[in-house]
């Protein structure tokens, strides 16, 4: 009986640590979301491109088509009674949330001004499989989109992604976007249908994750916790693009022309102007 009790008192109290992270978070976004909506980014209240926003842009049938597919899909989702197993998916696409809500907000305070890093679309994140994208203010285009995953290192689902995005870097062109963005005479504007899209995979751990969303305190304060866990991001991109190089050559898997320049754009993007952040 006492094991129980100190059993539930420790759940409890991780519960409450866990609650005052999330708050924090939470708090966090919503200043994001304010900063971004003053400068006329079209974000929802979870920092996701809002599809809306493009009608007009893209025929107003199209938007709705899009928006019906993802009610579909949830509808689908939500139909049958969830297994074990699967409800344990549930709880990690939870925890995918706080990891993507994490990493754009760590992206963002490197990388600094200059970009804009943003959560895309429901539509290009159910459909086309991709969490978060940064716009280049300066060229004025998208320069890379982000998958976040929040799993073990040596877990085979990671894997799988990896190759996944290994083969969307060279087989497949690159990533879609529907939704994008582009950066143009000092304001943003709704931009649809970019292709040519690099595809990079950032992995934050559990335990990683957990001491990132520790240690965020604002949207400006780099902590040293925070260094280290960007400079293990940067790490992850500079990994992946000499691995396309390498295995393009030696499986005869050649990324695009349009998306090889874009490449070798973000190689140089993440050797000086990167490194010079993380500091």
């Amino acid at each position: 009986m006492r094991e129980n009790r100190i059993e539930s008192l420790k759940r409890f109290q991780k519960e409450e640590k866990e609650e005052g992270e999330n708050e924090l978070l939470e708090s966090l976004l919503r200043e994001r979301v304010d900063n971004l909506r003053k400068l006329g980014v079209p974000v929802d209240e979870r920092l996701r491109i809002k599809m809306e926003a493009f009608k007009g842009i893209l025929p107003e049938e199209v938007v709705k088509r899009h928006t019906e597919r993802l009610r579909e899909v949830k509808r689908n989702q939500y139909r049958r009674r969830f297994s074990l197993e699967e409800i344990k998916e549930k709880e990690k696409e939870r925890q995918g949330e706080k990891g993507e809500i994490f990493v754009t907000l760590l992206l963002q305070k490197f990388l600094g001004d200059n970009f804009l890093v943003l959560r895309t679309s429901p539509y290009d994140d159910r459909l086309n499989k991709v969490d978060l994208f940064v716009v280049n203010k300066e060229r004025g285009g998208i320069d890379f989109t982000i998958d976040v995953s929040v799993d073990d290192s040596f877990s085979p689902l990671l894997h799988k992604k990896q190759k996944r995005l290994f083969d969307r870097n060279t087989i497949y062109k690159g990533t879609p976007l529907t939704y994008g963005i582009r950066f143009e005479g000092g304001k943003t504007h709704p931009h649809p249908h970019i292709e040519y899209l690099p595809a990079f995979l950032l992995n934050l751990p559990p335990e990683i994750l957990e001491s990132g969303i520790n240690s965020i305190t604002s949207l400006k304060e780099k902590t040293p916790r925070e260094k280290k866990i960007f400079n293990f991001l940067k790490e992850q991109i500079e990994k992946q693009i000499d691995s396309i190089k390498e295995k393009s050559w030696r499986e005869k898997k050649f990324p695009h022309p349009n998306l090889r320049k874009k490449l070798e754009e973000i190689e140089e993007l993440v050797k000086f102007e990167l490194s010079l952040n993380s500091e």
